[in-house]
């Protein structure tokens, strides 16, 4: 009799979500039509969504959390011990080749555009970036997804579609002042809605069921400030070149992301300064880690024990050395080069 309810109560959340899902498309859909109307600015948003709609299909869409199921259930019974890390091993694995794929296809935009013959090559850029990346957090909410139903938890899943076309209809509104900005504010809104429907809500759907806070580390949260923090940057610093590149290169972690992200508002903002900007800030941030390092891992090793004196030549991070050996390199190739 539990079961009965529980399966009831499981088909139930799942219908209402779809239906939610659908009527929201359709308002969806009702108010584009209103904001735009017979466009080259919708027309635009159809032929920007042809490759990620080809990216969804190729990653099998939605079938992807039904066949990584029986997998996960065979794993579980041979060794339950190690499922977890396999999952996670799954989940990076997959979640770093799409975002490849991704990113290729972000690069051979302008390749695209003479592909599609596009009409108006500027507008579709701009909303072919956040439309192509939304995939790969599609991508990872579906592998999320997938250990979530095998646990029977389809709670956070049937959140995700409603977040998506809420997140879609609330910026499409936001930015409704012409058919131009509306369609930017309904790629933008899906960027978001993917990151917060089939991403962030996923995440602590598969936490509760017992996967480690590894899925949220350092890498993945890294990869959503290199796509958020352009856009956000370039909102609430009014497009200031120097605070913007500031923000990127202080607020992000990994060099190479904040590179990215540079890259980005460069490619959608047209501003070369905003990328030199945060690089300059990252590898100044960096060059601090020479003196930071040496004089943490002194002071932390002071006071572990009171029989042994520790000297900073012990437990100097020799590494930092070939860091600063690389720098140099660097610094004297640009020079010859810049002679040359």
């Amino acid at each position: 009799m539990l079961n009965s309810k529980k399966l009831i109560g499981s088909i139930s959340l799942v219908s209402i979500s779809y239906l939610m899902s659908r009527v929201l498309g359709f308002f969806r859909e009702i108010l584009l039509a209103q904001w735009t109307g017979v466009s080259d600015a919708s027309d635009t948003l159809d032929l920007a969504f042809i490759i990620p709609d080809f990216l969804f299909y190729l990653s099998a869409g939605g079938y992807l959390a039904i066949t990584l199921i029986p997998i996960l259930s065979d794993l579980s019974k041979n060794n339950k011990e190690t499922l977890n890390d396999y999952f996670i091993s799954l989940l990076y694995g997959l979640a770093i080749v799409f975002l490849l794929i991704s990113t290729v296809f972000f690069f051979l935009r302008n390749q695209i555009v003479d592909l599609l013959n596009v009409n108006d090559p500027e507008l579709f850029i701009k909303l072919f970036s956040p439309i192509v990346f939304s995939q790969t957090f599609f991508f990872i909410g579906a592998i999320l997804m997938s250990f979530q139903y095998f646990k029977n938890d389809f709670r956070y899943a049937a959140a995700a579609p409603v977040i998506y076309n809420s997140c879609i209809i609330l910026f499409g509104w936001i930015y409704s002042s012409s058919p131009e900005s509306t369609v930017y504010g309904f790629a933008i809104g899906g960027l978001i809605g993917s990151i917060l429907g089939h991403f962030l809500i996923q995440i602590i759907g598969a936490k509760k069921n017992e996967i480690s806070y590894a899925i949220a580390n350092i890498t993945l949260f890294g990869i959503l400030s290199m796509l958020i923090y352009p856009y956000f940057a370039n909102y609430y610093f009014n497009g200031e070149p120097l605070l913007i590149g500031l923000f990127l290169g202080t607020s992000i972690h990994e060099t190479a992301q904040v590179a990215a992200a540079g890259l980005i508002y460069d490619q959608q903002f047209n501003s070369p300064e905003t990328l030199n900007v945060a690089t300059v800030t990252k590898l100044i941030r960096n060059t601090f880690l020479i003196i930071m390092i040496p004089l943490f891992a002194y002071l932390y090793n002071r006071g572990q024990s009171k029989e042994k004196k520790y000297s900073i030549i012990d437990i100097f991070p020799y590494f930092v050395l070939g860091f600063v050996a690389m720098i140099i390199v660097r610094n004297v190739g640009d020079q010859i080069y810049i002679t040359n």
